[in-house]
């Protein structure tokens, strides 16, 4: 009696798995490595900001020049200087200065666009949008230290 519906439904999520596990995933174009978000970011006297480009699912590259940053509502994309291996761009750093950041809560808008990839018979390109809230607290200055990323 409800065999006919039951098969039918069975019969169209199968055909529509495959479509969707065409899917290009998008959370990998962009990486925050600092600040964190667990406990407070010592500002002394500036935070420090790190991001990592990364690829997606289907190995298409993120586009550097594509990259915005705001915080806290304002345009910071022009504080971040590049970071690379030399022939590619892998990232952006910058030092933000106390001015632009405030004691306490912190939100942290960050935008990149992939490379253009052909998609069925057209070009296209995908956005990835991260967002980040910490929390700043005051702290004495420090001496920098080196830390080796593999």
């Amino acid at each position: 009696m409800y065999r006919a519906p039951l098969l039918a439904l069975l019969l169209i999520t199968a055909l529509a798995a495959p479509a969707g596990a065409a899917r290009v995933d998008r959370k990998n174009l962009i990486k925050v490595i600092s600040p964190s978000v667990s406990g407070g970011v010592p500002a002394h006297p500036f935070v420090n900001v790190i991001v990592s480009f990364g690829r997606m699912s289907n190995g298409t590259a993120a586009d550097p020049a594509s990259f915005r940053a705001r915080l806290n509502g304002r345009n910071i994309t022009k504080l971040f200087a590049d970071v690379g291996d030399g022939t590619t761009v892998t990232g952006k750093r910058a030092a933000v200065d106390s001015p632009l950041f405030h004691e306490g809560k912190n939100r942290l808008r960050f935008e990149l666009r992939s490379l253009p990839f052909k998609s069925g018979h057209h070009m296209r390109a995908v956005r990835d949008v991260d967002q980040l809230r910490f929390k700043a607290v005051s702290a004495p200055n420090q001496p920098p230290h080196a830390q080796a990323i593999a």
